[in-house]
């Protein structure tokens, strides 16, 4: 009797397992940057896209922006597609959206000539977390 439930108790861990990367292969995330480097106090254009791997439906998801230095963590920001990206306010939360959504970063002059990388984090709920990377060197 023990070692039957055993044996279906490893049986459930291993169904548990293999689904778990199912769940990530679920959904794709795509991000399209521009072919230029931004100009500092310039506003500069990226399109986040977030779909089901299996038809292309859209899905549930919320964004950030993590800057990396050298790959550390050097600022936090979050999308805010429905404000002005030069001088406007802030949004102080991820941004909640479904299928996609377009924004418009602005660099400060601060970071004018520093390599950074800026890693756009999608997460889905119970689907998981994706993210993409892109290196920045902002022009004066």
């Amino acid at each position: 009797m023990r070692s039957r439930f055993f044996a279906s108790a490893l049986c459930v861990a291993g169904l548990l397992l293999a689904a778990a990367p199912s769940q990530a292969a679920a959904w794709v995330l795509h991000v399209n940057f521009p072919d230029y480097q931004p100009k500092a106090g310039e506003s500069w254009p990226i399109k986040v896209t977030a779909k089901r791997h299996s038809d292309g439906s859209p899905i549930h998801a919320a964004a950030l922006y993590v800057f990396l230095f050298r790959g550390n963590k050097v600022a936090t920001a979050y999308p805010s597609p429905n404000l002005p990206p030069c001088g406007g306010r802030e949004r102080r939360k991820p941004y909640h959206f479904y299928g996609s959504f377009r924004d418009r970063l602005c660099f400060p002059d601060r970071s004018v000539g520093i390599p950074l990388t800026l890693r756009v984090v999608v997460r889905a709920g119970p689907l998981g977390t994706k993210h993409r990377d892109h290196d920045v060197l902002v022009r004066p």
